[in-house]
């Protein structure tokens, strides 16, 4: 059985959410530049959908869609990178190719708890 992955927001600019129970990894897809009603939902989901019956410890992003984002946006991956360690994660990694959203999303997690668990990549991993 193939679960499709849970979609928030529109084709233009939102998340994604698939959870690999085999590797313990949530693997997040974020995309386009997000309004209110995206940044209001995305960091209590993704933590939300790190339960501790879910058995989380890797966080995967993929943001390599993902435009540079206003105020509301940087503090929607602020609140998700802070509760990323009550939730059990200890490893984060981010995908994108996109400098100027690298740019953005390294200096949030540099001023985040969870600093020494974000890895920039590449590739997503396997």
């Amino acid at each position: 059985m193939v679960v499709q992955p849970k979609t928030f927001g529109t084709e233009a600019a939102g998340f994604s959410l698939d959870l690999d129970a085999a590797s313990h990894s949530l693997r997040v897809r974020v995309w386009g530049f997000w309004k209110r009603d995206v940044t209001d939902i995305f960091a209590q989901t993704v933590l939300d959908a790190c339960r501790p019956t879910a058995r989380i410890t890797h966080l995967v992003m993929d943001a390599n869609d993902l435009k540079p984002q206003r105020e509301e946006g940087q503090a929607a991956f602020a609140t998700l990178l802070e509760g990323v360690r009550k939730h059990g994660i200890d490893r984060v990694s981010i995908v994108t190719r996109n400098a100027l959203t690298r740019l953005q999303l390294t200096r949030i997690a540099h001023d985040s708890t969870a600093n020494d668990v974000v890895r920039f990549v590449e590739t997503q991993p396997g």
